[in-house]
């Protein structure tokens, strides 16, 4: 009988993205994973059999998060599968570079619907599986700096991880007395594709003088935020709920000053 626990992260398709790094760490923590993905390249096949190199039991399951009978189909066939899930970790997003004069309502509704409804359907869904397992869980949400950052390219963007930021909170209170916890990651800048037509970072002097905005001098690794969330999910933090973790080599209190 397997005791291992299971993980779902969402958006960990992508070999560049940070859902590939949490797939790592929380494989090299012990824990048996489902790789969520949408695009129709083969990235994931890679990404499960990483998982599988360290020896663990890892599938994909292909799911559009803006269609809540594709998220329930999804946790039914984890259910099946697994028989439990202890950890979710929501990290699909999506960005569109416009400004806010300029977006479109379907660019809105990109986002919207990605990062703020289905990372509440995501996190209902792994809720009532928590709930009727009776072990509690972990759910780990991929908030950004930007939550509290304006910036004028990144408009609806932010608004969205601003409500994840809350949602983070409201989600910890309802679920708390189920020994379940919901807590958040903040990335700064991350070195992924969603970030590859960022405009501050079109050229390469442009990226450079990006990075030294960043006290630390340089920018976080999908491994890094795999760490962070590596950390939620340990035992040892079995009384963290709603608390946020910033992975941004300082950019944020430097925007303070």
């Amino acid at each position: 009988m397997h005791t291992a626990r299971v993980a779902l992260v969402t958006g960990a398709g992508n070999l560049k993205g940070i859902g590939r790094g949490v797939v790592q760490r929380l494989s090299e923590a012990g824990i048996d994973v489902v790789v969520n993905y949408l695009s129709e390249d083969d990235d994931h096949v890679q990404v499960v059999e990483d998982a599988r190199a360290l020896g663990r039991r890892a599938f994909a399951v292909r799911a559009d998060l803006t269609s809540k009978e594709q998220i329930r189909s999804m946790f039914r066939e984890i259910q099946s599968t697994f028989g439990r899930l202890d950890i979710l970790v929501n990290n699909a997003g999506r960005c569109v570079w416009e400004k806010a004069v300029d977006i479109t309502p379907a660019g809105m509704s990109q986002i919207i619907d990605v990062n703020v409804r289905g990372t509440m359907e995501c996190s209902r869904e792994a809720a009532r599986l928590m709930i009727a397992n009776g072990r509690g869980g972990r759910i780990v949400n991929i908030c950004s700096l930007q939550s509290k950052r304006p910036t004028p390219s990144m408009s609806v963007y932010s608004a969205s991880k601003a409500g994840i930021d809350h949602l983070t909170q409201c989600l910890a209170l309802a679920l708390a007395h189920h020994r379940i916890t919901v807590n958040q990651v903040w990335p700064g800048f991350v070195d992924t594709d969603i970030n590859g037509s960022k405009p501050e970072l079109n050229t390469s002097d442009a990226r450079e003088k990006f990075l030294q905005t960043i006290p630390a001098g340089r920018c976080a690794t999908p491994k890094d935020l795999g760490e962070a969330v590596t950390y939620f999910c340990r035992e040892e933090a079995d009384v963290v709920t709603g608390a946020t973790l910033k992975v941004d080599g300082g950019a944020f209190i430097r925007c303070l000053q």
